[in-house]
């Protein structure tokens, strides 16, 4: 019986609603915006680092984003979840300064600064954002480079094994508590 009335109430309903949405006067919509142009240079050396620098100095802030060109699935057999481990461990590691005194842990470092961080992992890239007052450029581009130097530096075997379970616990709630893994399933029949 409720089968029944829905199927009226989708045959008939619908087109009255779609009717009354019409009968409604519409605000015109124009924008004024100034013209917007960023311009940026990209720099792409010989070891695959492309470096691409933007000015925009509406804000005090800098924003550095690193973006490596390996994922999930280049996670080795054995060793899958491994990139997002790594992406974790990074901000728990130890990293050296330049004369090889130890620094704090790197998400302190960013926290006193006072930065906005994230970082992802996907499936073909892992990705890590940092944005901070632009008085700390040249701090968050020596972070850079040590991440991309050794992004596991000082990290004690308690620390990883911890993280290692914060992330079989996100790959869990991801895959097994909702529509994730029908997600994988798609995608395998789409891109065989």
């Amino acid at each position: 019986m409720n089968v029944k009335r829905l199927a009226l109430f989708a045959t008939l309903g619908l087109p009255l609603l779609a009717v009354a949405a019409d009968s409604y006067p519409r605000r015109k919509m124009e924008l004024k915006l100034a013209d917007y142009d960023i311009k940026f240079r990209d720099y792409n050396f010989p070891s695959g680092l492309r470096v691409i620098f933007q000015e925009d100095h509406s804000q005090p802030v800098v924003s550095v984003t690193g973006i490596n060109d390996r994922g999930s699935t280049s996670d080795p057999t054995g060793k899958e979840g491994i990139a997002h481990l790594i992406e974790h461990l990074w901000f728990r590691s130890h990293q050296k300064d330049d004369k090889g005194g130890e620094l704090p842990k790197v998400w302190n470092l960013l926290e006193q600064m006072g930065a906005a961080m994230n970082a992802f992992t996907a499936d073909d890239q892992t990705v890590y954002q940092t944005m901070a007052s632009k008085e700390n450029l040249a701090t968050l581009m020596r972070l850079e480079r040590l991440r991309m130097l050794n992004a596991v530096q000082g990290v004690q075997e308690e620390v990883m094994i911890i993280e290692r379970d914060v992330v079989r616990n996100e790959l869990r709630m991801r895959y097994e508590n909702s529509s994730g893994a029908a997600w994988g399933y798609v995608m395998v029949k789409l891109f065989p």
